[in-house]
């Protein structure tokens, strides 16, 4: 897996957790594709709560309008509006977005 924004993954989305234990590693990561069970929605937060590249991760899924899993802790639905905020707080004599 290539780094996000040149850090390395580190944590239960590391490649090294996935060697460690496959089975549990394929169950986690069907934790981010969930679309319905709130519950398993909330356990790929929690591992994403804890993630020292959170914002990073984020921030990949923005760029790339990611449209399926949980990034940087947020659904698709809740990055499509942090989009929309942020393309609404735009100014133009800024150099960027508000955040």
């Amino acid at each position: 897996m290539e780094p996000v924004a040149g850090r390395e993954i580190t944590g239960a989305c590391s490649p090294v957790s996935w060697v460690a234990n496959p089975a549990e590693t394929a169950a986690m990561l069907d934790a981010f594709f969930e679309e319905e069970d709130e519950d398993v929605i909330a356990f790929a937060r929690g591992i994403c709560a804890g993630c020292d590249v959170r914002q990073q991760c984020l921030d990949v899924a923005l760029s790339r309008n990611e449209r399926f899993g949980i990034w940087g802790g947020l659904t698709p639905d809740e990055r499509k509006v942090l989009r929309r905020a942020r393309k609404t707080n735009y100014d133009p004599e800024q150099e960027g977005p508000d955040e």
